[in-house]
């Protein structure tokens, strides 16, 4: 190394290279401060700040958002879009309207699916704390994580999104009645993606659902979302590999898939893991067969349907590309039965 660096040393001197010096200064921000009229190019000395006295814009959108110890509105963040304002200036008044107290409940569609094996399919779900797992409540409502985005992205800013949990609500004697959340919003269209509880292994699942484009009234909103039928979807992996070393071939054990929303990437299925022990080897191709149950995007655009991704991840602690396939590429055959067998 320090041969190196003298052979760069001695390249220097021979070539007549030089190396300019740059002082490090550090560069004064600018001030606006004034003492006269004259020092502001055509504005006014106010105070002793420069002010113009004419205004450029006449349409201003102002970002309100309520202090964290306002209790019933902490953190709710208002979008004012203001039009025609005197370029003269003056006192403008900002009337932001009334918050949305939103309550509702996430339910689950009236008719029972089936499971692959053909029986009626049991919600269940895991407690939070405990060992006994919960069941859907009475009126079918069910525990459920939702985040409130809001649909319109207006110039550039980032979204402020509000999650709610749609937790047990009890009767006197400690009985889960139903299962209901309650969010403070700002009036508007949001899009909407809940995720319901972490479902008990030996039950049926719920896949995410995510809407879009929904209407919040101000005021007192009652908003139940009762969940559609998911569809159901059977998707066989082959993975093979030719000339195999003497400790085996590898394997897809452990990786996992998904389908998620091609525009905003959120997951709206199960997730299925590749196992080893549950798949066949027939004329040297492993098949991995999967069930999905993928919800359906309530308010998406007509050419997206269909259009989703079939995602296949490797394990964590494995180096190895995504692979990503459009859903109607792997359901040429038969809609609700897949195969992807190209790597």
């Amino acid at each position: 190394m320090v041969k190196r660096w003298l052979a760069l040393v001695a390249a220097c001197l021979l070539s007549s290279c030089s190396v300019a010096v740059v002082r490090d200064e550090k560069v004064e921000q600018t001030k606006n401060v004034c003492e006269a009229d004259a020092e502001c190019g055509g504005g006014q000395c106010v105070e002793g700040r420069c002010a113009a006295q004419k205004g450029t814009f006449e349409t201003v959108l102002f970002e309100v958002t309520a202090p964290s110890d306002a209790n019933a509105i902490a953190g709710v963040r208002f979008l004012k879009r203001v039009d025609n304002i005197p370029t003269e200036g003056g006192q403008l008044d900002l009337s932001l309207g009334h918050v949305a107290d939103v309550t509702g409940r996430v339910v689950l569609p009236p008719v029972v699916n089936q499971n692959p094996a053909g029986s009626s399919c049991t919600y269940r779900f895991l407690p939070e704390t405990g060992n006994n797992a919960l069941s859907t409540a009475p009126d079918g409502s069910i525990p459920a994580t939702l985040v409130f985005t809001p649909s319109e992205r207006l110039l550039g800013l980032p979204a402020s999104s509000y999650t709610a949990e749609a937790a047990a609500v009890k009767n006197e004697s400690g009985a889960i009645t139903s299962y209901g959340f309650r969010v403070r919003l700002a009036p508007g269209l949001y899009d909407i993606y809940l995720k319901p509880g972490e479902p008990d292994p030996a039950s049926c699942t719920v896949p995410p659902q995510e809407l879009l484009a929904q209407m919040i009234d101000a005021g007192d909103v009652k908003f139940d979302i009762n969940l559609p039928p998911p569809q159901h979807l059977t998707v066989t992996v082959e993975w093979g590999a030719i000339d195999c070393p003497p400790e085996g071939c590898a394997t897809l054990n452990g990786w996992t898939a998904d389908i998620i929303d091609p525009v905003t990437g959120r997951v709206l299925s199960n997730t299925a893991t590749l196992l080893d022990n549950k798949s066949l080897v027939s004329n040297g191709v492993r098949q991995y067969s999967l069930n999905m149950d993928v919800s359906t995007v309530v308010g998406a655009e007509p050419s997206l349907v269909g259009q989703e991704l079939f995602r296949l991840s490797p394990p964590a602690e494995l180096a190895a590309p995504t692979l990503l396939v459009t859903r109607t590429v792997i359901e040429l055959s038969q809609r609700g039965v897949g195969v992807v067998n190209q790597f």
